[in-house]
């Protein structure tokens, strides 16, 4: 049993057990600073260091065994980030992100069968022929069932490989091809991409400072 201060008539004495804690060694304690223990782990019975106050918490176990008991209170299905990134759960996440996030998928829709319930659509994406490398596409049922507002759903959804699903949202037209435009700022005619708006990088930079000179946020460059 460790004792505390020997000045006083009554030396204070230390507990080994403290609610249930097997406590192994007391560690040397500084003023003004909290006290740590050695303690016997619950879990793994193996020595942890932690604050004696800590030990008045019930459940309480080293960091190695907490990470296994919150991965395994949380884990649903074994395909999530906590267990290595799947690429269905991938497929599934970037579904939610860019009808969430995205101002062109601001029409698109998810139903409720995959909005909440990722083993619902882990089950369709298995059924449905899926294969590592291929990408989920809403395009080609929806424009051939005449489907407008377009939506996620597991009878408008197939798997596609990477340059059919570019070529079917328009990629090599967007990125590729190249047509005779007028700057939108200074009217001069340029060879440029189908999103591109401006002339040059200049004339772009002159654009952000005038928006955001109107807007009141004053100079950016």
């Amino acid at each position: 049993m460790a004792k505390g201060n020997s000045v006083n008539h009554h030396p204070y004495k230390f507990p080994d057990i403290k609610n249930g804690y097997k406590i192994i060694e007391h560690l040397p304690f500084e003023p003004k600073t909290k006290r740590y223990v050695i303690a016997e782990c619950p879990r793994c019975k193996k020595p942890w260091k932690t604050r004696m106050d800590a030990l008045g918490k019930a459940g309480r176990t080293c960091k190695k065994c907490s990470r296994i008991v919150t991965g395994e209170k949380n884990v649903k299905h074994g395909l999530s980030p906590a267990s290595g990134v799947h690429p269905i759960y991938t497929a599934w996440y970037g579904m939610k992100d860019r009808v969430k996030n995205n101002e062109w998928y601001k029409d698109v829709s998810i139903c409720d069968e995959w909005l909440n319930d990722f083993e619902g659509f882990h089950r369709w994406a298995i059924n449905s022929g899926w294969k590592k490398g291929l990408q989920l596409d809403k395009d080609v049922l929806c424009d051939k069932l005449n489907i407008s507002p377009k939506v996620y759903s597991p009878q408008t959804c197939l798997w596609v490989t990477p340059n059919k699903n570019k070529e079917q949202n328009g990629f090599y037209e967007n990125k590729i091809h190249r047509y005779n435009k007028e700057c939108k700022l200074c009217g001069k005619e340029y060879n440029g991409t189908a999103i591109q708006q401006y002339c040059s990088i200049k004339c772009r930079h002159k654009e952000v400072y005038r928006r955001r000179k109107n807007k009141g946020i004053g100079k950016v460059f």
